[in-house]
């Protein structure tokens, strides 16, 4: 990405993307607010401060290269090494003019970039400039009510380019992206995004939100993994923990099931066993999903499962995957959850009753909702009632849900 790729505008004084930081490498850098011990003993960040401005992490930036080109990243964690010396890991964004391979239709748009899954760890020092990315929709926006002046360097993402294939991404996951200025001046917000009523409550800082529809989880499944919700399962699909009794009330609930440590040895599985797999794609993070073996393990150490709420995106049946049986998860966001743990795991049995005591806050929980089971963290038990909690999902940008058990 050098200059004869079209990053003019990135230095226009008056854009929402200079904040005049220079050209050079500054040696006077302070680290910014309060910071948190990983389990390397590594001090983590969550901003920086470099000649009075201040870059937080979850932000876009643009990264000077030794040839003094400028290449736009986005920031997922900022710590101190062990040697003293400020780090940033960066992913990377790509522009059309990078690639070798066709890129699939639409054809990229000048101020298109295309994000990726590649990160890289460097310097503090190289992070030169403020960026500022936005969707498609909010640039179109932006386009009509900024002058020209404050548009030039802006650029929008909606691909993700991974694995040599180019695939739809929603950037509004990311966390931070809402805390930009451009995105700030068009007054949206995360809740402002979402659409429909009746089934999931988003809060923001603990405070009343709007809801979020089963219509847009279904078009995030859709984007993300190329599949569809079963739109009606089998009855003897449906747990009995989820199956309301005569006694209950017609309100939805939420199902919350608990879930300790657990140190065993990998299982081994056989046909028709009935097991879960975790979620760890860009756009779905931290969800559990219910599926059946088909073909257990053979040399090559993999599983082919078939989804049990999952369908193909060209409706022709349930989606079916191979997945490694020995692969590690990633780590939590948090890092609540079991180190080492696999991302396959038996399902577990649904017959232990959730007791008062047992629901403190920092709770590790999982969560039952459009079919699967969603990592979260256990925020209070005071969610207006007596049988209410309130739960922060970490793979959900600022996602607080009030649940009913």
């Amino acid at each position: 990405m050098g200059n004869d790729v079209g990053l003019d505008g990135y230095s226009e004084t008056d854009s929402y993307v200079c904040h005049n930081l220079g050209t050079t490498c500054s040696t006077d850098i302070m680290w910014s607010g309060p910071f948190w011990t990983c389990s390397k003993q590594l001090q983590h960040y969550q901003a920086f401060c470099r000649n009075g401005t201040t870059i937080s992490i979850h932000s876009f930036a643009l990264v000077m290269s030794e040839e003094e080109n400028r290449y736009l990243a986005y920031l997922e964690d900022m710590y101190e090494d062990k040697k003293g010396l400020k780090k940033v890991k960066v992913r990377w964004f790509h522009q059309n003019q990078e690639f070798a391979c066709a890129i699939p239709p639409p054809a990229p748009h000048p101020c298109e970039v295309f994000i990726t899954s590649y990160s890289q760890v460097i310097s503090v020092e190289c992070v030169d400039d403020i960026a500022t990315v936005l969707t498609p929709e909010h640039y179109e926006k932006c386009g009509d009510t900024l002058p020209n002046s404050s548009l030039a360097g802006i650029r929008f993402c909606f691909r993700q380019y991974s694995k040599n294939k180019f695939k739809h991404f929603d950037l509004r996951t990311l966390r931070g992206y809402f805390n930009q200025a451009a995105v700030l001046s068009l007054k949206v917000s995360p809740e402002q995004e979402k659409d429909g009523s009746d089934v999931i409550r988003i809060v923001r800082h603990c405070s009343p939100g709007k809801t979020k529809s089963s219509k847009q989880f279904e078009r995030l499944y859709s984007k993300c993994l190329g599949t569809k919700i079963c739109r009606s399962p089998q009855a003897d699909s449906i747990p009995s923990y989820q199956k309301p009794s005569n006694k209950q009330s017609p309100v939805r609930h939420l199902s919350v099931k608990f879930i300790g440590p657990q140190s065993q040895p990998m299982p081994t599985y056989n046909v028709g066993d009935k097991i879960e797999v975790l979620s760890q794609d860009s756009g779905i993070v931290g969800c559990w999903f219910r599926c059946t073996v088909l073909r257990p393990c053979t040399s090559h150490d993999k599983l082919k499962i078939q989804y049990d709420d999952l369908e193909n995106a060209d409706d022709c049946g349930k989606l079916e995957e191979r997945v490694r049986a020995s692969i590690l998860a990633l780590p939590d966001k948090l890092g609540l959850r079991c180190p080492g743990r696999l991302r396959i795991r038996p399902r577990p049995q649904q017959k232990t009753l959730v007791d008062d005591p047992a629901l403190l806050p920092g709770t590790a929980v999982d969560v039952w909702q459009f079919n699967g089971w969603w990592e979260g963290v256990l925020v209070s038990t005071d969610a207006g009632s007596s049988d209410g909690l309130q739960i922060y999902f970490p793979g959900i940008v600022n996602c607080f849900l009030h649940v009913t058990v």
